[in-house]
């Protein structure tokens, strides 16, 4: 059996793009069949919405889902690109899924460069991460839905490729591209508002020479992929801000800014109902209302009911698999032992990067209890963290070659007496 994956290590190392290429097709062909094949229901709300608004797109020149509304709720970069394959199709559905296929297939082929450059001396690590990432259930299945989760998914794996490179080869285009990677995600969903600066500050720590060109670079990049978007948005409201939720974000911290009309009655429903244990629903705490969280004097007040409100959100967003619920109960409950063991192996692959003080990769790790703590604080829902998963399989690839590691030195170890 050693000298089997010898001989196919040796064959892969000698034909690394043919095997590459290869593998890459598997992927396509295996997303391709499993999209086509799936049934996909009934169009939620919010894949009418992103719908909506790339066909106005292209009837009237109006970003929102009613004609003449100014709208802002969602970032621009996935309507837009649905609008264009709309063009390009004749407003087919099945086109927008094929295109995303193939940006399920690419997101693989980042993930194999991005974990390559991490560990550049074990490559083994690059095809298993490759593999993870094409071959995991629930990636695959939302390449089918009309929401951002995929295209977000690719950004998210950009950016962090590109941005470990600005810091593992601190180049004046390195820097710029780390900056095209951050305005990319943003552009796509305002999740990393708050986590681009840190990462910027992180890169300007990590790199040791031109910091200030970086921060410049990076900086600069970033904001001008940004700003179109924000001056649409002052042209359209006369207020300065990138999408609703940032806005209000601002307006919760401080009490001043822009309130769209969906958050002024949020917010006024909000202050009307309160926070008490009496309007709560016990069987349904991670979906409690965001009051719960926002509100400190309930968490003083009841902090056992708190801590549980925060431990059930919790375990909703890295617990609950999403996009399988057409499975057999049996295949939901493997998928699900499955992701808990993923999740386990994470662990074990930052202990890992620790060992090893790989700081870029532990810098960018820093993205997962960020999204955690957003995700809590607005809407746990599971799909939220859908575009980290490729980061998860790469962690857990790494603990999985620790234990292997383990294996494979008990295996070799001479027997007493033998």
């Amino acid at each position: 059996m050693t000298a089997v994956v010898y001989r196919l290590k040796t064959w892969i190392a000698a034909h690394q793009r043919a095997t590459l290429l290869g593998v890459t097709l598997l992927i396509l062909l295996t997303h391709l069949l499993i999209v086509l094949m799936v049934p996909l229901g009934e169009l939620e709300l919010d894949e009418l919405r992103y719908i909506h608004i790339a066909e106005n797109l292209l009837t009237t020149g109006t970003f929102g889902p009613e004609p003449g509304v100014p709208f802002a709720l969602n970032a621009p970069l996935y309507p837009y690109l649905g609008a264009l394959i709309f063009a390009a199709s004749g407003h087919s559905l099945l086109a927008v899924r094929l295109v995303q296929v193939l940006l399920g297939t690419a997101n693989c082929l980042v993930t194999f460069g991005l974990m390559r450059d991490l560990f550049p001396r074990r490559p083994g690590l690059a095809w298993t991460a490759m593999l993870g990432v094409g071959l995991y259930p629930v990636l695959i299945l939302w390449e089918g839905r009309i929401l951002t989760e995929t295209l977000y998914t690719l950004v998210i794996q950009l950016s962090c490729w590109w941005w470990i490179r600005s810091v593992q080869r601190p180049t004046a285009t390195s820097a710029v591209l780390a900056g095209v990677g951050f305005g990319l995600s943003m552009l796509t969903r305002e999740t990393l508002v708050a986590f681009v600066p840190v990462m910027v500050a992180a890169g300007a720590l990590l790199v040791k020479t031109h910091r200030v060109r970086y921060v410049v670079l990076v900086s600069v990049t970033c904001l001008l992929l940004l700003v179109p978007w924000i001056v649409r948005n002052y042209m359209e409201f006369g207020q300065v801000f990138f999408t609703d939720r940032t806005a209000y974000m601002v307006y919760k911290l401080t009490g001043y800014g822009y309130v769209s009309p969906f958050w002024q009655e949020w917010n006024t429903q909000d202050a009307e109902q309160g926070t008490s244990p009496e309007t709560l629903d016990e069987n349904d705490l991670a979906y409690a209302p965001m009051r719960y969280v926002w509100d400190l004097s309930f968490a003083r007040q009841e902090p056992v009911l708190y801590a549980r409100i925060l431990a059930a959100k919790l375990l909703e967003l890295w617990g609950h698999p999403n996009g399988l619920d057409r499975l057999s109960r049996a295949l939901g409950l493997i998928y699900q032992v499955g992701h808990w063991a993923l999740l386990g192996l994470t662990g074990l692959g930052l202990w890992q990067a620790w060992r090893v003080r790989h700081w870029p990769l532990l810098a960018w790790c820093l993205v997962l209890p960020y999204v955690t703590v957003f995700s809590i604080y607005f809407k746990p829902n599971p799909r939220y963290t859908l575009p980290f998963l490729p980061l998860i399989v790469m962690l857990a690839v790494l603990g999985l070659a620790w234990i292997g590691g383990l294996v494979g030195r008990a295996t070799r170890r001479p027997v007493p007496g033998g």
